[in-house]
């Protein structure tokens, strides 16, 4: 179908359905960020106040493994976000 052929609604339909699959392209990836940000804290708060000495030094290597992976889920998105970002500049800049 040939642009010049659209009505006013029909685009204005189309823009808004970009728009929300645009708004909605990243809500999960930044839920689960979210999520890994907040499971780190918690588990932060608990080693320093609410477990005992001996218990973090048995559980060492779990935590640090367990630190290290919402480390990565959370660098992830955010490298993954930027660079998404980066590309569709770059992409809208070509179209011009």
């Amino acid at each position: 179908m040939e642009t010049s052929q659209l009505s006013i609604k029909e685009v204005k339909e189309y823009a808004k359905k970009k728009y929300i699959l645009l708004a909605d392209r990243w809500r999960h990836r930044r839920r689960m960020a979210y999520i890994s940000i907040t499971s780190m804290l918690i588990v932060t708060y608990c080693c320093l106040f609410k477990l005992s000495p001996q218990k973090i030094t048995a559980l060492e290597n779990i935590i640090s493994w367990f630190y290290l992976t919402m480390g990565s889920i959370v660098g992830a998105y955010v490298g993954f976000a930027t660079l998404d970002d980066k590309w569709r500049k770059e992409d809208k800049k070509s179209e011009e």
